[in-house]
């Protein structure tokens, strides 16, 4: 069984290895097809910061008016959003109490006593770790 699991793990890491030399390879081939993918990428990275300094500039300008130029429609959307930053100073009327069960609490039940308590199920998973050491280069 072991024995089994060793061939399809040694099988597995072959095969990642021939993929990574692949994109090696067609890195070496391709260099300019490469570059110029790296070059779009960074146009696309400066369209973002353009956009960027537009929303900047309307927030500033106070500007929530919808522009229109060709095809696009550009505008400025305020959003409301708040969070509690010190829950004893919020107002009665906008708190709300809920029972909330401790899921921390009672994974470490599970982990120590090797079953539930009442009332949850287990959401337990297995994680692959996967990590081939690299050779000095």
């Amino acid at each position: 069984m072991i024995e089994s699991l060793d061939k399809e793990l040694s099988a597995i890491a072959v095969k990642e290895a021939s993929v990574e030399q692949q994109l090696v390879a067609l890195h070496e081939q391709y260099p300019d097809v490469f570059k110029k993918i790296e070059a779009i990428e960074s146009a696309q990275q400066e369209v973002a910061r353009l956009k960027d300094a537009v929303k900047a500039r309307l927030i500033a300008d106070q500007d929530f008016d919808l522009h229109t130029v060709g095809d696009l429609s550009v505008s400025v959307s305020a959003v409301a959003k708040v969070k509690v930053v010190d829950i004893d100073k919020v107002p009665g009327e906008f708190k709300d109490e809920m029972v909330v069960a401790n899921e921390k609490k009672a994974q470490e039940y599970l982990k120590v006593m090797g079953k539930l308590p009442d009332g949850f199920s287990d959401a337990s998973y297995y994680r692959l770790n996967w990590k081939i050491k690299k050779g000095d280069k």
